[in-house]
């Protein structure tokens, strides 16, 4: 008896000395996107806060390019000790392993910490288009097919658009553009006739009466477009979708560890400053734990591998 709980004690020191000695240098947090964009400025207004609760400075570096697989590969290939970290969205670890052939990484090489927050996406058209409902938008691609694009910054907006294509069965050629500002510009010009978007993007444009919203891939209605539809009511159920940003760790990080990182986003995102700066990007704030956002991203990559394989999609180099 004396020499299990020897054993047990034994096996859970470790943990306890790697969080208590945790963290001992400042945490860099890699982001692949650029400054000033929805994921640096969400991880920017938490990085006080953490910097507070974990008691050494929370420093943020932007190393962009390659849709977000430079920074997902560094953080992958880093020593697994917490202080290097990875703010990501979520196409960087479903949208690339569904469309890459071949990535310098897999998810089986981080360790989820927590995911931070949840957003949708917009489908908008040009308030000019005579389409004034998705089911009016549907009749219009048919009797234009010409007409029929979309445009979009990411694998994400382009197995979104095919999902559509798919389900109203029409086919829908996806313009890709470097940005969603650059997206929704396309549509406002009437270069392409439709696009899914991220709200920020759109916003301005909606509000002014220059875009026109259709439809919501939130399981609800936004509470600031409350006469836009969810694609669920509209019979569409499998167009619902959630977009997400979270934290990750490199692969076999400490258990304890992780909880105390994990325990210290719960805190930050309880603050109401950072529920007011998310909530001003259109990111619902939902801390979660580890092992859920592990079936979460596991859940997205079947769900869009299976989209790609119905539009035939080719995987991309």
């Amino acid at each position: 008896m004396k020499a299990t709980l020897f054993l047990l004690l034994a096996l859970h020191l470790p943990l306890a000395g790697h969080a208590q000695s945790y963290p001992s240098r400042p945490i860099k947090v890699i982001i692949g996107q650029a400054a000033g964009g929805g994921t640096d400025i969400v991880m920017r207004s938490m990085a006080p806060k953490l910097s507070d609760g974990l008691g050494q400075q929370v420093v943020i570096e932007n190393k962009t390019g390659a849709s977000g697989i430079i920074a997902a590969d560094l953080v992958a290939k880093a020593q697994a000790d917490g202080h290097t970290l990875l703010m990501a969205p979520s196409g960087v670890m479903v949208g690339n392993v569904v469309m890459k052939k071949k990535l310098p990484y897999s998810v089986d090489d981080f360790t989820p910490v927590s995911l931070i927050g949840t957003f949708p996406m917009l489908l908008v058209v040009n308030s000019a288009t005579p389409a004034r409902s998705l089911d009016e938008l549907v009749k219009y691609i048919r009797a234009n097919p010409r007409q029929a694009s979309s445009a979009g910054s990411g694998y994400a907006f382009e197995l979104q658009t095919a999902a559509l294509a798919q389900r109203v069965n029409l086919d829908i050629t996806f313009v890709p553009f470097r940005g969603a500002n650059e997206s929704v510009q396309a549509v406002a010009s009437k270069e392409v006739l439709m696009t899914f978007s991220d709200v920020g993007p759109a916003f301005g444009a909606i509000q002014s009466g220059l875009l026109r919203p259709l439809a919501v891939t939130s399981p609800e209605r936004l509470s600031e477009f409350p006469d836009v539809p969810t694609f669920a009511e509209l019979g569409f159920p499998e167009l619902q979708a959630e977009y997400w940003m979270a934290l990750f760790a490199p692969a076999n990080m400490p258990r304890g560890v992780s909880e105390r990182i994990s325990a210290e986003v719960r805190k930050a995102l309880a603050d109401e400053e950072v529920r007011t700066t998310l909530k001003a990007r259109w990111v619902q704030p939902w801390p979660e734990e580890p092992q859920v956002l592990r079936a979460r991203i596991q859940s997205n990559i079947e769900k869009w591998t299976a989209v790609r394989k119905a539009a035939k999609l080719e995987q991309v180099e």
